[in-house]
């Protein structure tokens, strides 16, 4: 076989391969958009409908490109709102297999572990009372969801979230703080629907509260990811500093030992320069712009070559231990 042969075959695997994962996408994108469809549905054979063709859907896309994450992401989505969280479990390990760091996949996880640790405390709802039996259950329930709908509306009129995540650790503050406000507030309308629910049937109400529930998904992502970012540029410049430091003992009269142990240093320089780099490409695939960041790294990158080349001026005429 000539190497055109070959060319072709490669050519043509990759594009079977680009046809695959188009396909993956797509099937993805309308899983995604039943799956909102059935959160909105308010008859129960149009969401089931609904939820029918979601699982098919995401069922397809990982058959197509079975390291597509958004496809597991989507499937572990569906089965936790059905509340199959063993299953949605399952498949958020596969997805963390193919990408053990991706942060929606790591998200969904601290979802299942909260609702893991909820599920542990006591029965008896922490800040409602039970519905007493003076109480007309079907009144606290009409009530329950007008304070559920004003609480989606206020969040509807909230400003939507930034772009591209926060760059300053007063704006992340801010966003954390809003965040556990809200938290709390969808924790005690789960108690207070845990207490009626030993009265009466609460399942069409607790999914008015799924939107909610996936607003806050979605600002917990924003926040984790912001985080990151903060923790990635104070890591960077801290080694800028521990750079700078050891510039300037080099540039100083050192002993054989002193000038060894500042090599070992410039060996943990140049690794740890490569897990920025990785950590910095990661972010670069999320299209997330970090240009300050860039800048710092590039500045770290210029303070270790010159770091590298004081330590071989200095070993010319530093004697041998």
């Amino acid at each position: 076989m000539n190497l055109n042969s070959l060319n072709a075959i490669q050519n043509l695997r990759q594009s079977q391969q680009d046809a695959r994962t188009e396909r993956s996408e797509n099937f993805c994108k309308s899983g995604f958009e039943h799956l909102q469809s059935a959160l909105e549905a308010k008859e129960d054979p149009l969401k089931r409908e609904h939820l029918k063709a979601a699982s098919q859907d995401f069922g397809e896309a990982i058959q197509n490109a079975r390291s597509h994450i958004d496809a597991y992401i989507g499937m572990a989505y569906l089965l936790i709102s059905l509340h199959d969280y063993r299953r949605a479990l399952d498949y958020l390990k596969e997805g963390q297999r193919i990408s053990a760091q991706d942060p929606d996949i790591l998200l969904m996880l601290d979802i299942l572990q909260t609702g893991s640790a909820l599920s542990t405390q006591p029965s008896k709802p922490l800040i409602s009372a039970p519905v007493s039996q003076s109480e007309n259950p079907e009144v606290v329930l009409q009530a329950l969801e007008k304070t559920i709908v004003q609480a989606l509306q206020a969040l509807m009129q909230e400003p939507p979230l930034p772009p591209q995540p926060v760059h300053s650790p007063k704006d992340l503050h801010h966003l954390i703080q809003n965040y556990q406000a809200w938290k709390k507030r969808e924790q005690q309308l789960r108690l207070q629907l845990q207490a009626l629910s030993e009265e009466m049937e609460v399942l069409a109400l607790e999914q008015k509260l799924h939107p909610l529930e996936l607003a806050l998904n979605r600002q917990l992502q924003f926040i984790r990811l912001s985080k990151q970012i903060l923790q990635l540029e104070d890591r960077i410049r801290s080694e800028e500093e521990r750079v700078r430091t050891d510039l300037e003992k080099a540039q100083l009269l050192l002993s054989p030992e002193e000038h060894q142990r500042l090599n070992l240093d410039l060996e943990e320089f140049f690794d740890d320069c490569d897990h920025f780099a990785d950590e910095l490409d990661m972010l670069e695939q999320q299209k997330i712009q970090i240009p300050e960041i860039l800048r710092h790294y590039e500045a770290l990158l210029e303070e270790v070559e010159n770091f590298h080349e004081t330590l071989d001026r200095v070993e010319e005429v530093t004697p041998a231990p």
